[in-house]
């Protein structure tokens, strides 16, 4: 049983043949006829026809021609040719090559052509079928492939442009959208600005608007909600950027309850969103804030080492770290001043090249065992200048000592 409504194509220059034709199918198919080849093409250029059959004996050529042409311009159409002659090696030749369906012997009875042009459609429809499957199959592929990549690890903050860049830019190539744009908020001016952008005129990227401001992107920055503009010309939310944008959707970026942005998306065609289409550009703009906010955790973790780094130089004790095999891994300023050494030199060296009293007390020896501090005088340098040594074990995240930390402190 057919699912679809057809229109199949005639083509006969005996007029009677075509007013039977007329009478044979009613449901589901709409019946065109054609007296010539040339006015079969014409209908053809001119609409969808699922099926024709053409007689093989035409005034101005054969129907096996007007098959091979219908094959190169519409392959998905099925071709049958109507001859009275039985199989014959050009036929044979034409079935085998996939330029005609089969063909249907003279004379024939209605009942059997009826049933074979409806078994006919209802393979076309299952090529359409399969078809669409594919299509939707590839679709979900190139969607997978960006939900990986977008949400794939960042290792470092440098990342975050590329990756961004890269989303946007998929989402138009891939996609076949024709704008898109990632737009995060500044909470200093509660101003959006561009991070990332494809598709859109020159010197977008420079744009800034302000969330109170008027424009789709910032409404949803403003309230957090998903809005689809399926018709942008009867929207005042939408600003024009593109002359070409038909409709536009823009999804809030979330970090927990905050909103931190909006990826924007604008499409050539009217009605270009589907539930499912907004569904997976949803699942990428969460992945899009989640990489917006890695990228915040690496910016406080290196202003924090920073910092960590400034205040551990600025120490006017000697510092010193270990580690489990009692090698020196960070010194500050003040421990490299003591030591008369570079830092290049110092890094490296084992605690009892460094400290000579090391070798007869084993402070990070005791430390280690008794997984206490260690407090003890020793001698420093040439000078042998008497300093308070102070160990303590470091700790790491399985409660095993993994090293240690040695502070030295002039005695006056």
């Amino acid at each position: 049983m057919l699912k679809h409504q057809h229109k199949i194509l005639f083509v006969d220059d005996d007029l009677e043949n075509l007013r039977l034709a007329q009478r044979v199918f009613r449901k589901n198919i709409t019946v065109l006829t054609a007296e010539t080849i040339e006015k079969a093409l014409t209908l053809l250029s001119e609409q969808e026809i699922s099926l024709v059959i053409s007689d093989q004996k035409m005034p101005e050529g054969s129907g096996l021609e007007l098959l091979q042409e219908i094959a190169k311009h519409s392959p998905n159409t099925i071709r049958f040719l109507l001859t009275g002659l039985t199989d014959t090696e050009e036929i044979q030749t034409a079935i085998s090559e996939d330029l005609i369906f089969g063909h249907i012997i003279k004379p024939y009875k209605l009942a059997e052509l009826r049933l074979t042009i409806s078994r006919a459609l209802e393979f076309y429809e299952l090529k359409q079928e399969v078809s669409s499957l594919q299509q939707d199959w590839q679709k979900t592929a190139r969607e997978t492939a960006t939900l990986l990549e977008s949400g794939s690890a960042l290792s470092s903050i440098s990342e975050v442009p590329h990756v961004l860049d890269r989303i946007v830019s998929i989402l138009c190539k891939d996609f076949g959208y024709q704008a898109c744009s990632i737009e995060l908020i500044d909470r200093n001016s509660w101003e959006l600005f561009v991070k990332a952008s494809s598709g859109f005129p020159e010197n977008y990227d420079k744009r800034r608007v302000t969330i109170e401001g008027a424009g789709l992107v910032s409404y949803v920055a403003r309230t957090g909600k998903t809005t689809y503009l399926s018709d942008t010309s009867k929207d005042e939310r939408y600003i024009l950027q593109n002359p070409n944008t038909q409709s536009q959707l823009a999804v809030p970026l979330r970090v927990g309850e905050e909103i931190i942005g909006v990826l924007n998306i604008e499409s050539g065609r009217l009605e270009a969103f589907s539930e499912r289409d907004i569904f997976i550009l949803s699942s990428i703009a969460d992945k899009a804030a989640a990489i917006v906010q890695q990228a915040h955790l690496f910016d406080l973790v290196a202003k924090g080492k920073e910092e960590w780094e400034q205040t551990f130089d600025s120490i006017s004790d000697g510092i010193f770290i270990f580690d489990r095999k009692k090698r020196l891994r960070r010194v500050n300023t003040s421990g490299a001043r003591l030591l008369r050494q570079k830092f290049e030199t110092l890094l490296g060296q084992y605690s009892h090249n460094l400290f000579p009293s090391e070798e007869k007390l084993e402070l990070l020896k005791q430390a280690f065992e008794t997984k206490q501090r260690i407090t003890e005088k020793i001698l420093i340098g040439e000078e042998e200048l008497l300093m308070q040594a102070t160990v303590d074990p470091i700790w790491d995240e399985n409660k095993e000592i993994s090293g240690c930390v040695v502070i030295l402190r002039e005695v006056i």
